[in-house]
């Protein structure tokens, strides 16, 4: 069984720090068993058939592929449904690290823009008039991040992503100017080559996520903060490790 470091179980959930790679849920070409899904019916066993949808029980949010960090899953339909309603009510707080492209002028902002996915291209979502709703709140952590064989000022970025749109996090940061380090679909050819030597992935990490603990009595809040990988660890300077 793939191994995936737990930061948290009890009887009705899974906290997770999900590895680079791995894709929630199955789709074209790729079957159940090598999504996280498959991972979660393995692990809890046959019980969870019954929570949530088909080939994807025990799902209640998503991380894109190459996106790591914090999830939770759900082993009962209890758990299950109160996940859900606390992020259907926009209870569930997300916090993301990024290394992104420049400097921001402002140490915080916010982006308020609809995201549609890309007529002329569906892998890419765009921001859009007329698409959905998104909101993402942005902290400047660190500016002109030094990395190691690489020319360049590039800044590290708390993002809270208010709403929980596909790609809403790379789309928004993109459509202002800072796309995000390694991100080949939104940062364009000619910089993805400039730094694929280094990494090959989008530099974007759910650090942090917070939340009420599915229980009969409402719950505890409770928040789970889950470590850099290696990959990314390496861009960074110890010192710097150390602060996030």
């Amino acid at each position: 069984m793939l191994s995936i470091p737990i930061l948290y179980e009890d009887d009705r959930i899974i906290v997770i720090n999900k590895p680079a790679g791995l894709v929630v849920t199955p789709g074209v070409g790729l079957s159940f068993e090598e999504s996280l899904a498959g991972w979660a019916r393995r692990y809890v066993g046959d019980s969870i058939l019954k929570v949530g949808q088909q080939d994807r029980w025990g799902i209640v949010h998503r991380l894109d592929k190459d996106t790591t960090g914090a999830m939770v899953i759900a082993k009962t339909i209890t758990g299950y449904e109160q996940l859900k309603e606390q992020f259907r009510e926009r209870r569930v707080e997300k916090s993301y690290l990024a290394m992104v492209w420049g400097v921001p002028e402002e140490s915080e902002f916010v982006i308020d823009a609809p995201i549609n996915r890309n007529p002329k291209n569906w892998r890419r979502f765009v921001v859009m008039e007329g698409g959905k709703m998104a909101r993402t709140r942005f902290r400047l952590l660190e500016e002109r991040v030094e990395v190691e064989g690489l020319d360049y000022e590039f800044s590290l970025l708390e993002c809270c992503p208010v709403t929980g749109r596909t790609h809403q996090i790379r789309v928004h940061l993109a459509a202002l100017g800072f796309p995000i380090v390694g991100d080949r679909l939104y940062s364009g050819r000619k910089k993805y080559r400039y730094v694929k030597r280094v990494i090959e992935r989008p530099f974007l990490h759910a650090r942090r996520l917070g939340f009420f603990l599915p229980s009969g009595n409402g719950g505890v809040w409770r928040e789970f903060v889950a470590s850099l990988p290696s990959d990314l660890k390496r861009l960074l300077s110890s010192d710097l490790v150390c602060k996030l």
